[in-house]
């Protein structure tokens, strides 16, 4: 009896929802060739789909001189309003089969904008960097050069240039390219306001797969606008690991020739550095803090300054929801990934040194 009225239940759907019915059964034979075919993802939908899609964007929502995000949330509004406003007067059976109606467009959607790129090969395989261990050595090292250079790039005048977006962008794709990566598109990364939407769930930056751009918080500390730019023109070019965006973002950006980007690339990496450092017992962290310029240190204590302005809203919970996100995605890591940006940057490192370069 139960199989019988699934069937039916199905049938109905088939019926009055045919375009949908259509779509759903393209999108499942995507998902399973994808899943069982990683290459056929990268050549079909990376190399391909989403190609296509950077190229539309770039010739309309692109131009918009405002986030395009503006109008989802708008869109997204109107549409429930409209829903809530008519629940009464429908069957609440309708209701339902609507709302899961509308999360099904919104799951295929994410997928077909930019989900897919999940199933390609990251940064790690494309790269072909082995994994070995990093000794304490090792780390200190890291840190060692870092404060070399921050202290080399260090202003009073922190002025970024006018054109920020463009530079990062360029930077981004000439050590793609250089590394064997397609770069397709003209992404945009937008500053939201009002400030602090982003910091008030721990996050600097986001990219929205659903309007194709990439955001910061307008609250953002300037020092540290360039990476997180950068960080999230990596997700716009098909790059999902979080930690091999800031990977990303971090090669990008120490290449420039602009002090102010290189030196917020640095920064970046000091705070993980620091971090990774502080756990180790076997270092005196005081005497690893007095290495580092206390200008450089005093930098960072604004920075987290200005973001603690911003409190989170229930930062246990927004950790739990993105971790359990990632890991569904294939990110075993989950929200440890940021962190392997250490990882990668000695992994990079040895590989060059490994091919004489």
């Amino acid at each position: 009896m139960y199989k019988m009225l699934k069937s039916r239940a199905l049938f109905r759907f088939a019926k009055n929802e045919p375009l949908l019915t259509v779509t759903s059964i393209v999108f499942g034979a995507f998902c399973l060739l994808f899943y069982l075919l990683p290459t056929y993802a990268e050549f079909m939908y990376q190399k391909g789909i989403y190609a296509l899609l950077r190229f539309l964007y770039d010739n309309s929502l692109g131009f918009l001189p405002i986030p395009s995000i503006y109008f989802f949330v708008v869109a997204i509004f109107y549409f429930m309003v409209r829903w809530f406003t008519h629940l009464k007067s429908r069957k609440w059976q309708e209701s339902v089969f609507k709302f899961f109606k509308a999360l099904l467009l919104v799951l295929m959607s994410f997928y077909l904008l930019w989900g897919f790129n999940y199933w390609c090969p990251g940064m790690r395989a494309r790269l072909s960097l082995e994994k070995e261990r990093i000794s304490i050595e090792e780390l200190q090292g890291e840190l060692m050069l870092c404060a070399a250079s921050l202290k080399k790039d260090y202003s009073v005048d922190f002025n970024l240039p006018n054109n920020l977006e463009d530079i990062v962008r360029q930077e981004q794709k000439e050590f793609l390219k250089s590394n064997g990566f397609e770069t397709p598109g003209k992404p945009r990364i937008r500053k939201l306001l009002p400030k602090g939407i982003l910091l008030r769930i721990s996050t600097a930056g986001v990219y929205f797969p659903f309007v194709i751009e990439g955001h910061i918080d307008k609250g953002l500390h300037p020092i540290q606008w360039p990476a997180t730019m950068s960080h999230e023109m990596g997700h716009a070019y098909g790059i999902t690991d979080e930690g091999e965006c800031n990977f990303l973002a971090y090669q990008s950006c120490i290449r420039s020739a602009h002090p102010e980007i290189r030196y917020s690339a640095n920064i970046m990496y000091l705070r993980y550095l620091l971090s990774a450092l502080r756990k180790e017992t076997a270092i005196d962290y005081k005497d690893l803090l007095s290495s580092i310029d206390d200008a450089v240190l005093q930098d960072i204590r604004n920075i987290e300054q200005n973001n603690n302005q911003y409190p989170d809203i229930l930062p246990k919970y927004r950790d739990i929801i993105y971790d359990g996100y990632l890991k569904t995605q294939g990110v075993k890591s989950g929200i440890k990934s940021y962190a392997t940006l250490i990882q990668l940057n000695v992994d990079f490192k040895r590989s060059k040194q490994s091919k004489g370069n």
